[in-house]
């Protein structure tokens, strides 16, 4: 069993040693415009409009390029997420940017 503060291992002697990490985590603050994608979607699809507004507005402030992009993905989210006040506002904030 482990411990909440103990991080958590496989055993060696079943599974061989841990091999070095070498990737990268995600975390909240991309640095390229493209990465900044995946919480857009991830605010929207957990309901966090504001949030996605902001990242939105952001990601296009860093790169306009990034702006045909969103689109698509604002296309796919309006698709699959239902209409909510915090939604309404959410586009109003990014229609008058």
């Amino acid at each position: 069993m482990v411990e909440p503060d103990e991080e958590a291992s496989l055993p060696p002697k079943i599974f061989g040693p841990a091999p070095e990490q070498r990737w990268r985590y995600l975390d909240a603050s991309p640095n390229h415009a493209s990465e900044r994608v995946i919480f857009i979607q991830g605010y929207a699809f957990s309901g966090q409009w504001g949030k996605m507004a902001e990242l939105i507005l952001e990601t296009i402030k860093i790169n306009k390029f990034m702006e045909p992009m969103l689109c698509l993905i604002w296309d796919d989210i309006s698709i699959n997420t239902k209409p909510s006040d915090e939604w309404e506002n959410a586009i109003q904030l990014l229609r008058r940017a």
